[in-house]
């Protein structure tokens, strides 16, 4: 894995660690919203990715609207490491990377790998699975 899906906005920073979780859409908008029914707020929830049972995310997404309409990279909201969001060869890949935007490879590599013990001689054993 070399850049962050969108699956994966719900996880764990690859570089501070920080939980990028915020919470069942659902359970959320429920504090948010006391006087909705619960009907109601699931309607409202299942407009959002994931539905009712999707999860918010801390993980910031920036845009360049001079270079594309959508989240470019993203960014960790504890340790501000920018993250690539595309793949390695492609224009928005480059285009990230001249903003200072990281593969999860460069991430890991800066400081070794603290889940299978990456040291930097080869392929990190959590990305080649």
């Amino acid at each position: 894995m070399h850049t962050l899906t969108w699956e994966d906005r719900h996880g764990k920073c690859p570089k501070c660690k920080c939980n990028w979780d915020s919470g069942v859409i659902f359970d959320e908008m429920k504090k948010f919203y006391p006087g909705r029914t619960d009907e109601e707020i699931g309607r409202m929830s299942d407009n959002y990715a994931g539905g009712r049972n999707g999860h918010f995310s801390k993980l910031v997404g920036i845009e360049d609207p001079y270079v594309y309409d959508g989240t470019l990279y993203w960014q960790c909201p504890e340790c501000k490491v920018k993250i690539q969001r595309f793949d390695n060869g492609s224009r928005l890949f480059f285009e990230a990377q001249k903003q200072g935007a990281l593969t999860l490879s460069e991430i890991i590599d800066s400081r070794g790998c603290e889940i299978c013990g990456y040291n930097g001689q080869g392929l990190c054993a959590c990305e080649e699975g």
